[in-house]
């Protein structure tokens, strides 16, 4: 009887088989250099408030970086290559960031991103009355924007979310 269900079970599949197709259309990947991006202009986040600090929120500093890129610094949108970099360090976030438009922009992240929007505690009271400002959702949200990329060039860009954590607090509930 088993034998004979796992028979049924591959023909099924290989029936099926010429029904399932797949295929990619258009370029994949970002189609301006990095290069190319970065010999435009490049937005330092340090230099719109950013801070290296694992404490500090720096929401504030990642969205001024970006809005300055995307609008080359003339405060109408163009669609300027450009870099938001991110250097070597220890950042802090406690507010999503929700980043819309560009075209051909890209994020270079080289330190460490943490989540600090729970503050000092990761009560379940907090999970359960939402009373953190980031208990779910993403924390950098990039939107209606072409030719992104988002890359370490040292490769040691990293963003500690504390999912663990959240998920471990949730269980508890």
């Amino acid at each position: 009887m088993k034998a004979g269900f796992l028979a049924f079970l591959s023909a099924s599949f290989l029936a099926l088989q010429p029904l399932v197709s797949a295929q990619l259309s258009g370029s994949v990947g970002p189609s301006t250099s990095t290069a190319s991006k970065a010999a435009t202009k490049t937005c330092n986040i340090l230099n719109y408030g950013g801070k290296a600090s694992a404490t500090t929120d720096n929401s504030a500093a990642i969205a001024s970086a970006w809005a300055a890129c995307i609008n080359g610094g003339e405060g109408e949108f163009c669609d300027n290559d450009c870099v938001i970099y991110i250097p070597s360090g220890s950042y802090g976030l406690a507010n999503w960031v929700t980043l819309t438009g560009g075209t051909g922009v890209s994020i270079n992240l080289e330190g460490t991103i943490y989540r600090t929007g729970w503050g000092e505690s990761y009560s379940c009271e907090c999970l359960v009355t939402n009373a953190c400002r980031t208990a779910s959702g993403n924390m950098i949200f990039i939107e209606h924007t072409t030719d992104f990329e988002f890359y370490s060039g040292n490769s040691k860009g990293a963003i500690q979310g504390y999912g663990y954590v959240f998920h471990s607090a949730l269980m508890q509930r």
